[in-house]
């Protein structure tokens, strides 16, 4: 059970709260109106949901309290208040989901409890924790986390859809992590990148001397996932020869190894998706009609940016904070013009693109800022088209030239900004920890990991 402390003084909500989460949560009620940080020094708790709206004379002050404490709890917050200014300034404050009264607590325990585990606080076998919550207070994306608290616990295949760069694997991940299964692997399979002479090998597995080269037995990804999570993305460039034995193996739960006359019984869940339009595809004979109605038992279209441009601040705000934090450096903000045109902007990459494009703005914005003085991610540090259709000209502290995975890049920047910072103060890593607005441990461990001389 979780223990968590909720700060608020509303009397109704706070008694409907421990209500609600009996048998789920062990909530503790704090309504004073100072010394919340020495709180949270002196007591453990899994998360902390503060309710701006009602949380003395200032929740938000409260909560960025909360979030200048060390090694503070996961911060959430939840009130009556729906409008969608409060949820972008308390992402902005340090809050990483917002949730609104009349609460579902079960839903919204199955959305906390990845960020929970991933922060050492609740004990999870999971291998690869969620990077984030389903984050957005659109109507949209509202609607996707109901499909996924309704369609998680459920056995039957689930068909994510949506453009390129949507987010359809962490909503995958996410329908695993609350399903029976969460403890259990979830397997990732990429069909357009399987050769079409492989691919039959890399999910159903071979027996010896199958072919050449088949010099052993081996295991397929459908065993390899057996009891666990199958996520077939790109499920729509998937051979047409090889859909019959995918359309048995989720009808009949059995595989045959190529080579082999063995049947192997697996149990796992399916859990498909595609930029395609498939009924398209089905159409034009590329794609077996009984396999898409099998596979789309539980359909979930996850929409665009375009789509839901009110939830682009608060993404943005959550990208640029974990650059931040990865970096090291001290607290930052997106300018009100930052705000604007990020909201504005076509994003025909999605989500992918909005987090690549902030990413290199903090960059900028940690480079460029003299030492000292507090990070303000402008429209010089932003390459992306405005409404115009202009792009913003980079800052003159613009990180090396894109290509390469992200991650690549900015490490690489890292580097750059470490050994620049370290050889303006003549090798004294405190100086330089400290215009970088980092602490000297920080930067230390910082450029051990980088592979950096310390």
């Amino acid at each position: 059970m979780k223990k968590v402390l909720f700060v608020s003084a509303k009397c109704e909500d706070a008694a409907a709260l421990v209500y609600r989460a009996r048998g789920t949560w062990s909530v503790r009620l704090f309504d004073a109106a100072a010394g919340l940080a020495q709180h949270l020094l002196s007591h453990r708790y899994d998360c902390v949901f503060v309710d701006v709206a009602r949380a003395g004379a200032d929740g938000f002050a409260l909560l960025a309290e909360a979030a200048g404490v060390p090694a503070h709890p996961p911060l959430f917050v939840l009130s009556r208040e729906t409008a969608p200014l409060f949820a972008v300034k308390a992402v902005d404050l340090g809050a990483l989901d917002y949730f609104t009264f009349p609460c579902d607590v079960d839903a919204i325990d199955a959305r906390v409890s990845p960020v929970c585990a991933q922060a050492g606080r609740v004990p999870s076998n999971r291998e690869d924790p969620l990077p984030f919550p389903l984050v957005g207070s659109s109507e949209a994306m509202r609607s996707v986390r109901d499909l996924v608290r309704r369609y998680a616990p459920l056995g039957d295949p689930v068909l994510v859809t949506g453009e390129t760069g949507v987010g359809k694997e962490l909503v995958a991940r996410h329908i695993h992590s609350g399903s029976r299964r969460r403890d259990e692997a979830l397997i990732h399979v990429n069909c357009a990148a399987l050769p079409e002479s492989i691919a039959e090998s890399e999910l159903f597995g071979h027996a010896e001397g199958a072919f050449t080269g088949a010099v052993r037995d081996r295991a397929g990804k459908f065993e390899i996932a057996d009891g666990g999570s199958l996520f077939l993305d790109e499920v729509g460039e998937l051979p047409l020869s090889l859909q019959p034995k995918l359309l048995r193996a989720l009808q009949e739960g059995e595989i045959q190894r190529i080579g082999s006359d063995r049947h192997h019984r697996v149990d796992v869940r399916v859990i498909a998706a595609t930029n395609r339009d498939l009924l398209a595809e089905v159409e034009r004979g590329r794609f077996r009609a009984d396999l898409y109605h099998r596979l789309a038992v539980y359909p979930i279209r996850v929409p665009s940016l375009r789509e839901r441009r009110e939830d682009i601040p608060i993404l943005a705000s959550h990208f640029a904070d974990s650059t931040r934090r990865r970096l090291g450096s001290g607290p930052l903000r997106l300018d009100g013009s930052v705000r604007a045109r990020l909201s504005a902007a076509d994003w025909p990459g999605n989500v992918r693109e909005l987090e690549n494009v902030v990413s290199r703005a903090v960059l900028r914005a940690v480079a460029g800022r003299p030492p000292g003085a507090p990070i303000v991610v402008g429209l010089e540090h932003v390459d992306v088209a405005g409404p115009a259709g202009q792009a913003s000209p980079p800052g003159p502290a613009a990180p090396p030239s894109p290509g390469g995975p992200l991650r690549e890049q900015v490490e690489e920047f890292e580097r750059r900004l470490i050994r620049e910072a370290v050889a303006r103060h003549g090798g004294n890593q405190a100086a330089a920890a400290r215009e970088l607005g980092m602490h000297r441990a920080n930067l230390h461990h910082l450029a051990r990991r980088l592979g950096l001389r310390s």
